[in-house]
């Protein structure tokens, strides 16, 4: 079945929060998984209304039982999806009410933001209301939340084998993205996802929020204690050190860090995303102290010193804070004291003077001769490419050896012969087409009308299924009650035992076996009959896949066009079918 892609998965802000109040207050007891003090993993029970449910308690007693089971995300059956312009990175660990009491401090800054309103106003959603009863409908606000937007039934096919396409890849890179919201900083720096989602929205241009139950760093929410031990965290911080629930995801992340500069550029630019946070929250406590100072040097317009009678206090602040020479000769440096006295009216103002640091030459520096055999530069395989395989796997087809004729005045091969030459460069682009993707690959018209008539004859095949199997079962009550009545007429004649032959002639020729090679209409092979009456799901699951395959093979020939790809490498069978069937 057909599923919106990833960019279009897009959540309301209300639906989210209902989301998470649903896992909040989901009934029952819970038997989840967690780390006990030494890190192993133990049995607890959540109970309804527990603060301690997380997103994968969420994913196994929610998400798989009610909505994974049909081979969809938790967006496409359960909300209003559509683009998706807020992305938020988080941890699943984090519980889902911490998540909740964050992401209401989100709506709240945002509605700030987009309308203007007062910082003291609240929005509140009422509980249980839909998105298109509340506020959030005119904002629009839509958010990707991978546990609510991937199929979890199949998250390791929408992930793929390259960070670079991934769904969360795809989405930051989406136009309709404009920002990305980091619920609990404080835990996303330990988790490689986070880190990654991090560089990748500042190079694709967008701000990051830093949000915690207290409300959003950049809007001055949260408390100066917090913002110290945040910035503790940020300076012993090292993205090699962070870790991953899955190997195979590490080692996704790992090839994605390497195209990106590696681990090292990656640090520099988180530290760099952070620093940009704790500085902006820090300029609102810095305008609130210039705003006391303003309202202080308008108070005292009628100051009667002489001196600083018509003068305000950041003119003496200018003034006295430059710096004056002592008698010795020492550079010293002055600061001001600025007090306000309430019952006099009147400003103190001190000039303190402390001595500045000598300056003296700086130390000259000298490499060892081991420092002088150290090398810092990257390897190729290890840092980033001349190429990425991106471009490599666009481009490879059209390599050749250089030739005269293209007007070089003489080409000489000193490895080896022209002939050989060429030989080498055509034996190896032949095996990058063997094993490489054809990342430019559009589904042609051929694949797109055959899917279409495949889809409409699949449901036709259902549905004359549905009505068979009704048909039948009322046949069969007819035929009963009428077989019924029979005997008991028989019985009361005292004929019992009468034409037993004849039932079984007829019991043989109902079960009789059908050659399916010899069907020429699946949908009657004899009194109405289909030929696929009595399907299961499995039966029908089976046989979607089996046309898909067949069916994208086929597609692959005719869209690549080129007789030396004979078919799709079984390595890139994942990302060929997402490509074709956005699933």
């Amino acid at each position: 079945s057909w599923s919106p892609p990833h960019t279009l998965r897009g959540v309301p802000i209300g639906d989210f929060e209902n989301f998470l109040a649903e896992v909040i207050e989901a009934p029952g007891v819970w038997e989840c998984t967690a780390e006990n003090h030494l890190g192993k993993p133990m049995m607890v029970r959540k109970r309804q209304g527990s603060s301690k449910r997380n997103m994968y308690d969420a994913c196994e007693h929610l998400i798989m039982r009610e909505v994974a089971c049909l081979d969809a995300s938790y967006a496409e059956l359960r909300t209003n999806y559509g683009p998706a312009n807020i992305f938020i990175s988080h941890v699943w660990k984090e519980t889902a009410y911490n998540t909740r009491s964050a992401t209401v401090k989100l709506r709240e800054y945002l509605f700030t933001k987009r309308f203007n309103i007062g910082h003291t106003r609240r929005i509140q959603l009422a509980p249980g209301s839909s998105s298109s009863e509340s506020l959030d409908a005119l904002a629009d606000f839509r958010v990707w939340f991978c546990t609510l937007c991937n199929n979890q039934s199949r998250v390791k096919e929408e992930l793929g084998n390259d960070v670079q396409h991934s769904p969360f890849a795809q989405v930051l890179r989406s136009p309709a993205c404009r920002q990305v919201a980091l619920v609990s900083p404080f835990m996303a720096l330990e988790r490689k996802w986070c880190n990654y989602e991090f560089c990748a929205a500042k190079h694709s241009g967008k701000p990051v929020l830093m949000v915690t139950t207290e409300g959003i760093v950049q809007a001055g929410q949260v408390a100066p204690k917090t913002l110290d031990k945040l910035s503790k965290r940020v300076v012993a911080f090292n993205c090699e050190h962070s870790t991953c629930a899955s190997r195979d995801d590490a080692k996704l992340i790992n090839r994605a860090v390497a195209q990106m500069g590696g681990y090292k550029a990656l640090t520099g630019e988180l530290k760099e995303i952070f620093q940009d946070a704790i500085k902006e929250a820090h300029s609102w406590a810095k305008t609130a102290l210039d705003r006391i100072h303003d309202d202080h040097d308008s108070s005292n317009g009628d100051c009667e010193s002489c001196e600083c009678q018509e003068r305000p206090v950041s003119q003496w602040r200018e003034s006295l804070s430059g710096t004056t020479s002592s008698s010795a000769g020492n550079k010293t440096r002055g600061h001001i004291s600025v007090k306000f006295s309430s019952e006099s009216s009147q400003l103190e103002i001190q000039e303190e003077e402390e001595e500045a640091e000598e300056e003296t030459e700086p130390p000259t520096v000298e490499l060892t001769e081991e420092e002088k055999k150290m090398w810092f530069r990257t390897a190729a395989g290890q840092g980033c490419k001349d190429l990425t395989d991106t471009v490599l796997n666009q481009s490879f087809g059209s390599f050749s050896i250089p030739d005269e004729a293209e007007g070089f005045d003489a080409v000489e091969f000193e490895w080896q012969g022209a002939a050989e030459s060429r030989e080498y460069l055509r034996t190896w682009v032949l095996e990058k087409k063997r094993t490489s993707r054809v990342e430019d690959l559009v589904p042609g018209q051929w694949f797109q009308d055959t899917l279409k008539e495949w889809l409409k004859m699949f449901a036709e095949w259902q549905t004359k299924q549905k009505v068979f199997k009704a048909s039948a079962a009322q046949k069969e009550k007819e035929a009963a009650a009428k077989k019924k009545a029979e005997e008991a007429k028989k019985k009361a004649e005292g004929k019992e035992g009468e034409d037993k032959e004849a039932e079984e002639e007829e019991e043989a020729e109902v079960a009789r076996d059908i050659d399916i090679f010899t069907v020429e209409n699946v949908c009657d092979v004899g009194n109405g009959e289909p030929l696929f009456k009595d399907f299961g799901m499995e039966d029908w699951a089976l046989l979607q896949l089996r046309f898909e395959l067949y069916t994208m093979q086929q597609a692959f020939k005719k869209d690549v066009d080129d007789p030396e790809r004979l078919g799709i490498p079984e390595i890139h069978l994942a990302w060929y079918y997402n490509k074709y069937f956005r699933k």
